[in-house]
């Protein structure tokens, strides 16, 4: 038997209402905590470090957090992870965190995690007046001690830090030690290695960061306040703490959203100086300027022809490759409506005096040729909401037009930009494959392939369902009258769903002997797949979400799980999850009821083929006759959910055709909507809302649902605005009265204004996002665009919009019928809160992506075309407007004068109108514009849009 011991730690802790409390746990050592290496551990088998390894590396947490891009290069391996570090990892920096769990995931690279707080050797007792950076540094050396005890003489250990004392205290002790630089300089090929090497402030030296140019004297900007009075004023009420957002048509400016300003729900920043260093994303601390600096809410747009020193959206549509217009489009409509609903008529003004948290990420750059001297460079990021950054490099000439990849270091209060590093080169600028990639980056997409372990949780090759399996279950193969099929977007290979509709027998029918019919929902079954706590479950649940871009997807499963195994394929038995209903002759519940199922699909069709086989009088066979049921049963599941107040929204989404060999787009398409499409829609949300109420019926307190919250207090006075000037207003006192109003919106002569108005009416409510029930009251719960007072996320487990919700749902359901037990982690309300954080985020990601990937071919489309098309106005501002080309789904800027040029127009703060002698430019106008891509910068090609009718006057 091992021995183990018991040591107690006590730690000290916050309570909610401000409270500390002191709390002491046991903690057990053990003599037998795996090492990782075979010279300690020669029986254990699953060791992670090479036996032939010349080195063993042991690294500090500040090594970690400063340099992963580093230890993400191939030259690094057979590392040990101590437990220190990793814990301090997690607490300082999630991100980076993640990016460590997935290096020691990764069998090739050699990483293992040594649990050194759990060992009795290694083990460090926190002394008496010690700081807990002080201990964890000591317990990094003993371990780093413990290592070299047991491979003296066999294998190198080398302790890499960057902080003096620790270095200073290692070698003190007998300890190989060096700093990082020092280290990578010995390797082969370090040139390229230290490239990516990340500076610290101290190494920075006297270095301009803006290029290499002469640095001016003094101080650019206003040094942040110490934490402990950021801390003391917030509470206080003088200072405001929130999440600063740089705007979308204006990146010199930003807004950080507060609730502690009365009558303001955000402050402004007027420009780079007010931002004080802080950048997307940030969590910042703001002091408010007098009154009388504060603004009108009406705010201009970003010059045409601004300093180029800054990042700006500069033309009309400006954005690099990767932007994503819609998203751009709707961050800006959110800000207008934040400004409209706003209690004065003043913005309140502010300007950053702390960085709380930052939200720096990995930037896609592009080198700036003539930009500096010596080996120092500016680089352009591709996401304008961020400045230029400094980064050393002495590869210049072979970065020029290429997108890289650039991480942020720090930004002293000297420099006008920050300083960065070179992190890797993803392509040449304007290349599909590269722009892609930057999209996905750009959006913290997890692209890496999936791993033997992950692979190794799918069954063999030639897999069947077994017996034993199908025994278990409904089989719903050869039932009398239960024809199951799916219908799905053209070429799905992915199909997660399918349907079924059956009249019952009169024996079955309703009291009054009424026709009943069996209505069924069949999902992919991928919880007999993925099972809680493994490798595939843990990646998935990471990913959060499949991603779809223009050509490629990223999946969040194994292809062949999602294409193969689970996909409802026709003619092939398949394992379901299946909602069936019994449902009378107008659509009421009679009863439902939730079951583990076989099927087998009788036919795979597209929205158009159901729809011929709908349409066409002369089809009378049992699948068209089953498609007919379900279409008119749908219509008044339909019927029933606009009567409640269901919101009929719109996008500007387009498709592209692609050449099938270039892959390069011919031509751009609206999505074309049929009855086959709503049919399909009215029964998963039926299924959604069915399953949604019995798990939180089950687990009032930890299900995992999806609400659409009301529209905010004033989100549709901007609109409001608008429409008053076409004769139009949107009662927004209901879903109810906002659908009937939105109805109302027309006009004859303009088929297309209706479908603007629903557009902009989804920009002004918030996002739906995933929650846990026990955190929220249940009259929370509503959805409020479907006008359905709970919904979750169920019938998507593997395709298009898969999510991983979906999959966590399946498990909540299998519970209730008994199917297999949940694992408690499921039932934790905590462990489910830090669940949807995540997924909301990489729902959202997702979708910015999607559009991103859009835009991107959007821009290529038009790289050798000009064309004139039809756009509407929909935003108005005193120097240019913002409009949207339907045809295209093109969102973008219109200038009407030029920077420091005199305005040709007159601008009506309250009515938000353009007018000049014989012209009047407002929201909803139809105009001309002309569409081209602009190449004056070979390195950020973006469209431009230009008003040809009416012809617009100049200064």
């Amino acid at each position: 038997m091992e021995h183990m011991a018991a040591v107690s730690r006590v730690f000290v802790k916050r309570t909610r209402r401000g409270q500390v409390k002191t709390h002491v746990r046991q903690h057990y050592l053990r003599d037998d905590v795996p090492s990782g290496s075979p010279h300690i551990d020669p029986a254990d088998a699953e060791c992670r470090l090479s036996a032939s390894a010349p080195r063993y590396l042991v690294l500090d947490t500040n090594v970690v957090l400063h340099q992963i891009d580093l230890l993400e290069r191939p030259a690094l391996c057979d590392v040990i992870l101590l437990q220190t570090v990793l814990d301090e990892v997690r607490h300082n920096k999630s991100s980076i965190y993640k990016r460590l769990r997935a290096l020691v995931d990764d069998d090739r690279r050699r990483f293992h995690v040594f649990c050194n707080e759990f060992h009795r050797e290694t083990y460090t007792a926190r002394e008496t007046g010690e700081s807990p950076n002080d201990r964890n540094d000591r317990a990094i050396r003993r371990a780093t001690q413990w290592y070299s005890r047991q491979l003296e003489g066999v294998c190198e250990v080398l302790l890499l830090t960057d902080d003096a004392e620790n270095l200073r205290l290692a070698r003190e002790a007998g300890l190989r030690a060096e700093r990082v630089r020092s280290f990578v300089s010995s390797l082969p090929n370090a040139g390229d290695l230290i490239e990516v090497l990340a500076l610290h402030e101290e190494e920075a030296g006297e270095a301009e960061a803006g290029g290499g140019r002469k640095q001016n004297e003094g101080q650019r900007y206003t040094p942040h306040l110490p934490m402990s009075t950021i801390s003391r004023e917030v509470e206080a009420g003088s200072l405001h703490q929130g999440k600063l957002r740089v705007r979308s048509h204006n990146t010199r400016q930003a807004t950080v959203s507060v609730r502690s300003v009365p009558g303001h729900s955000e402050v402004l920043l007027r420009d780079r100086e007010a931002m004080n260093r802080a950048t997307e994303g940030d969590i910042v601390v703001v002091r408010l300027l007098s009154e009388d600096r504060w603004k009108d809410t009406n705010e201009r747009l970003g010059d045409p022809a601004a300093d180029d020193d800054l990042t700006t959206s500069e033309t009309a549509g400006a954005s690099m490759f990767a932007a994503d217009q819609e998203m751009v489009a709707q961050q800006d409509w959110e800000q207008e409506q934040q400004a409209k609903s706003q209690k004065t008529s003043k913005r309140a003004c502010g300007e950053v005096v702390g960085i709380v948290k930052r939200a720096w990420r990995p930037l896609v750059c592009v080198l700036e040729r003539d930009s500096g001297t010596g080996n120092q460079y500016l680089v352009e990021p591709v996401d304008m909401k961020f400045p230029k950054i400094n980064i050393t490099t002495r590869q210049a000439d072979l970065l020029v037009g290429k997108l890289i990849v650039v991480a942020l270091d720090f930004w002293e209060v000297s420099h006008r930009f920050p300083t960065g590093h070179y992190v890797r080169t993803l392509g040449n600028v304007g290349d599909q494959e590269a722009e892609s990639d930057s999209i996905l980056l750009t959006h913290d997409v997890r692209t890496a392939e999936f791993s033997a372990q992950i692979q190794a949780c799918l069954p063999a090759k030639g897999w069947t369902i077994p017996e034993d399996e199908i025994a278990r279950r409904t089989d719903l193969r050869n039932k009398p009258g239960v024809i199951v099929c799916s219908v799905d977007p053209p070429g799905c290979v992915d199909i997660d769903d399918a349907l079924h509709a059956r009249l019952l027998p009169v024996s079955e029918g309703g009291k009054d002997g009424s026709p009943l019919y069996e209505c069924g929902v069949h999902i992919a079954d991928v919880g007999h797949f993925i099972k809680q706590g493994t490798a595939i479950d843990r990646e998935a649940a990471t990913r959060g979400s499949t991603v779809y871009l223009t050509t490629k997807r990223i999946d969040m499963v194994p292809k062949r799980l999602g294409e193969d195994l689970c996909s409802l394929h026709e003619q092939v038995d398949r394992l379901a999850f299946s909602c069936i209903w019994v449902i009378d002759e107008d659509a009421n519940i009679v009863s439902t009821r939730f079951e583990k199922t076989v099927i087998r699909s009788a036919a795979a069709m597209s929205y158009e083929e159901a729809q011929v086989r709908m349409d066409d009088k002369s089809m009378t066979d049992p699948l068209t006759l089953n498609l007919r049921s379900l279409n008119a049963i749908a219509k008044k599941l339909k019927a029933r959910r606009t009567a409640a107040g269901a919101l009929s929204l719109a996008s500007p989404e387009v498709r592209f055709v692609l050449d099938s060999e270039s892959r390069d787009p011919t031509d751009v398409q609206m999505y074309q909507l049929r009855e086959s499409n709503s049919m399909v829609e009215e029964f998963m949300l039926l299924a959604n809302i069915s399953v949604a109420k019995e798990i939180t019926r089950a687990f009032p307190q930890c299900a995992l649902l999806r609400r659409h919250p009301s529209p905010a207090p004033g989100a549709f006075d901007a609109l409001n605005g608008y429409l008053g000037q076409h004769g139009f207003q949107l009662d927004v006192s209901s879903s109810l009265a906002l659908a009937q109003s939105l109805d109302e919106c027309i006009k004859p002569e303009d088929p297309y204004f209706n479908r603007l108005v629903r557009i902009l009416t989804t920009r002004s409510m918030q996002q739906a996002r995933y929650f846990c029930s026990g955190s929220v009251v249940p009259e929370e719960y509503l959805h409020y665009g479907l006008a359905a007072p709970i919904y979750t996320h169920f019938t998507s487990p593997i395709r298009r919009r898969a999510q991983y919700a979906d999959q966590v749902v399946h498990r909540l359901l299998a519970a209730i019928i008994g199917w297999e037990p949940v694992n408690p982690e499921t039932l934790d309300p905590a462990a489910v809160n830090d669940l949807v954080e995540n997924l909301n985020t990489r729902h959202t990601m997702a979708q910015h992506a999607g559009r991103a990937s859009v835009a991107l071919f959007t821009l290529l489309f038009f790289k050798e075309r000009e064309v004139t098309e039809d756009a509407y106005v929909i935003q108005v501002r005193e120097n240019g407007i913002v409009v949207l080309v339907p045809r295209y789904g093109i969102e973008g800027i219109v200038y009407v004068c030029a920077r420091n040029e005199k305005n040709p127009f007159t601008f009506d703060n309250k009515l938000n109108i353009l007018t000049a002698p014989g012209i009047t430019i407002r929201a909803f106008d139809k105009l001309r514009v002309l569409i081209r891509v602009d190449s004056s910068k070979p390195h950020r090609p973006k469209l431009q849009l230009s008003v040809v009718e009416p012809k617009l006057p100049t200064a």
